[in-house]
């Protein structure tokens, strides 16, 4: 195959649900989390001993979150990790910006010193910029 051959399909803004993941939304704000996570240990250059005391995990739990495997780690669990590295978390609950549904949005207030999508500057979060807005699942039975 050459290049030539290639398809190029743009993806969603969400690559759990590209590829298929059950409950990919919920995936995707899962792993936004573990990246702050990851980016407080790195900023701070704890060892993965440090921050898993300071979390109270094993440092081999530390480790297999780190590298992405948080499937069993509940969305409260991953905030309360956060609490337990300095992190304030407020969740605030608002009219939606758009009238056809709410989204869930993580948002911090510092810079985040990563690439942004497709090499495109950095992400950045502010007080109304977003680093992820994903739509909500369907509706709960009434």
């Amino acid at each position: 195959m050459t290049a030539t051959d290639a398809t190029i399909e743009r993806g969603s803004t969400n690559v759990f649900a590209d590829l298929g993941v059950p409950d990919a939304d919920a995936h995707l704000v899962k792993a936004e989390l573990v990246s702050r996570i990851d980016d407080l240990v790195h900023e701070r250059g704890l060892t993965q001993t440090e921050a898993a005391r300071r979390m109270g995990l094993s440092q081999p739990d530390v480790s297999r979150l780190l590298r992405g495997d948080f499937r069993e780690y509940s969305l409260e669990r991953l905030l309360r990790l956060l609490n337990a590295l300095g992190r304030d978390i407020d969740i605030v609950i608002r009219p939606p910006r758009a009238p056809d549904c709410g989204r869930l949005r993580i948002a911090t207030a510092e810079p985040v010193s990563r690439p942004g999508p497709a090499g495109r500057g950095c992400l950045w979060a502010g007080s109304e910029s977003l680093l992820l807005a994903v739509p909500p699942g369907p509706a709960p039975p009434q």
